[in-house]
């Protein structure tokens, strides 16, 4: 379905937070991936490096900057100035780092491959004007003129910085108000420099761009640091878009955590969303419609190079019955949201905590790989089907470079019987929950390990979601039962990597089918009508059990059963009666392992009718009825 309108919403709603450098694509962009690549969407802008090599970012990732350590290194575009069209608005973003003191002219980006041409240069320190060292400069360039902007405070300091010079003039005489920095996202304090004259805008330059050198300056000019995440407007941004790049919440952002309270980071809901999305708890969480068929959620706007990543990585929990979730994306080939641009992977049916999906976008061939900018994403948690209604929790959605890890077992839990007591069920099972999307498992991935006379049979592995596997064993004997999960055995993770270490301390069945029980039966009438002062006796016989048995006597005090103190052995006497004593009793005999109840015992006298008895009453009533002989199996 067309998606037009919202996406127009949507993109009203990044505008606020980001601005327009995100809704238009620059006229370069090198994220320094690996290479030099421009990912603008634009063709014939790749860059070349001449002599300077691949360093860890601002954020460690290693492989995705460029370290500048010896003069002549520098990075080549054959992007044109303003792509050779007269300049009335220009600017130049940069993450840079460097500790350098010197005043020749550190070049960021500049394009004055003649002396004569005009360059809107982004430099440190040139060496002209009295510039001061570690001070960024941003103004026209030329032969015999220096004009422009420059940083009062010094950021030759050893740490990441961003930065923006912008150039915006409505024609005519170019002045020094026609400038500005913006450094890491805020409008920098600047003291304007003004060596020759810069004659009149617009500017034009059919130059070519040159990053970490000045190609009239020489050598010297050579940047020396490290540059990361170079692009080129032919627009002036503002001060929303320079936040916005330095905080790494735009053009490039492909990882969303949903951390800071009531952000949902520009995501919104498009279709069959009845409450939410919202921000709560580190998560983005809301509520499909009743009967959704296609329910739907919309990225920001953004600008994100495809060959920043190839996988998809979902952490969330589904509330609802599906067992399908779908992203689609809207790149710069396709005006909207088409068929085909798609990757649909599986997730866990009514989960109850949150699990961890991946997909491999590249298998949807050149729909994917042929993409040059991510301009949206459509989130599609859940989809296919009908009634898909229920609550969703996203922890975080992320495209990222790698796949995941070797698959790893993050619990083996009960299943049926949940509890750890002990049971004469026919069959038990468990839960098993791998750390991520597997593509398969079989019985062959696990082994039963048993205790005493205890002996499995038929155990039988079945698929819940592709994190989620349930295992069942038939059981026999007396002892407990482990189930361990094994290498080698075939299972497989969806980039098919096997399990990288077995699990061996998951939960234990507890389980006697030797027929040991324990039978109470209670002696005489169990509804007892007396009067104030008269003797009453309770009493009851028990059989079975594993061992000696022992019993005690519990009244009812309106929130539960307690023990009678001293009230001890098959027999419980009450004399004389009073007001007190009316109410709900029981005998609980026991082995040491398990506990057999008595039916309940009432006693009234004439004077007055008792209470109800309380939650205990209710509980035990409903597991033994109002009477008769009750017989305790192990639980199950």
């Amino acid at each position: 379905m067309s998606v037009k309108f919202a996406r127009m919403g949507a993109v009203l709603a990044v505008l606020m937070v980001c601005g327009a450098v995100f809704a238009e694509s620059p006229l370069a962009f090198y994220p320094f991936i690996g290479n030099a690549n421009d990912l603008s969407g634009w063709t014939g802008r790749n860059a070349t490096v001449n002599g300077a090599s691949l360093t860890a970012d601002r954020l460690g990732t290693p492989n995705r900057a460029y370290a500048f350590t010896a003069n002549g290194q520098s990075i080549s575009s054959p992007l044109q100035q303003g792509n050779g069209a007269a300049i009335n608005a220009y600017s130049i973003a940069a993450w840079f780092k460097t500790t350098s003191a010197d005043t020749d002219g550190n070049a960021i980006v500049s394009a004055r491959g003649e002396d004569t041409k005009r360059s809107l240069t982004l430099c440190m320190s040139p060496g002209f004007g009295g510039i001061p060292a570690g001070r960024i400069f941003f103004g026209l360039d030329t032969a015999n003129v220096g004009f422009g902007v420059f940083t009062n405070a010094a950021v030759n300091d050893g740490n990441w910085h961003h930065v923006v010079g912008v150039f915006s003039s409505g024609g005519g005489a170019i002045t020094n108000g026609n400038f500005s920095i913006y450094l890491d996202g805020l409008s920098a304090s600047v003291t304007p420099v003004s060596v020759g004259t810069p004659g009149d805008a617009p500017v034009t330059n059919t130059s070519t761009t040159l990053i970490g050198k000045q190609a009239t300056w020489g050598d010297g000019s050579t940047w020396n640091g490290s540059l990361g995440q170079i692009a080129i407007y032919n627009r002036a941004l503002n001060a929303g878009d320079a936040a916005c790049l330095h905080s790494a919440t735009g053009a490039m952002k492909s990882v969303w955590n949903f951390d800071t309270p009531g952000d949902l980071e520009g995501w919104r809901g498009l279709n069959q969303i009845v409450s939410g999305p919202v921000q709560l708890k580190g998560q983005m969480q809301y509520t499909t419609a009743d009967a959704a068929t296609d329910p739907m959620l919309g990225s920001p706007m953004m600008s994100l190079p495809r060959a920043q990543g190839n996988w998809l990585k979902v952490r969330a929990q589904n509330g609802t019955p599906a067992t399908f979730a779908m992203l689609f994306w809207d790149d710069d080939r396709n005006a909207d949201f088409t068929g085909g641009y798609e990757r649909g992977y599986a997730v866990n049916p009514s989960d109850t905590q949150v699990s961890e999906y991946w997909a491999d976008l590249s298998q949807a061939g050149a729909f994917w790989s042929e993409a040059t900018i991510i301009q949206q994403f459509r989130f599609d948690f859940p989809n296919h089907g009908g009634g898909l209604t229920g609550p969703v929790k996203v922890d975080q959605i992320a495209i990222l470079a790698e796949g995941p890890p070797a698959p790893t077992v993050a619990s083996v839990r009960r299943h049926d019987p949940a509890g750890s007591a002990w049971t004469d069920a026919e069959q038990v099972s468990w839960d098993v929950r791998f750390s991520h999307s597997m593509s398969a498992a079989s019985a062959a991935d696990f082994a039963v390990v048993t205790t005493g006379s205890a002996a499995a049979t038929n155990l039988n592995v079945v698929r819940v979601g592709p994190t989620w596997y349930r295992a069942t064993v038939n059981t026999a004997g007396k002892g407990t039962y482990r189930l361990n999960v094994v290498t080698g055995g075939g299972a497989k993770d969806v980039a098919d990597q096997a399990l990288a270490v077995g699990f061996t301390t998951g939960e234990t069945h507890s389980v006697d089918r030797e027929g040991t029980l324990i039978t109470v039966t209670p002696v005489g009438q169990t509804q007892i009508r007396t009067s104030l002062g008269a003797r009453v006796e309770m009493a009851v016989t028990a059989t079975g059990g594993a061992g000696q048995l022992a019993s005690r006597w519990l009244k009812d005090n309106g929130a539960g059963f307690v023990d009678i103190p001293g009230a001890l052995g098959n027999t419980f006497v009450i004399d004389p009666v009073v007001n007190a004593s009316e109410g709900k009793y029981v005998c609980a005999v026991t082995d040491g392992e398990v506990t057999a109840y008595s039916a309940i015992f009432t006693v009234t006298t004439d004077a007055r009718m008792p209470a109800a008895g309380g939650l205990g009453l209710l509980l035990l009533a409903a597991a033994f009825g109002a009477g008769g002989v009750s017989v305790l199996r192990r639980r199950k």
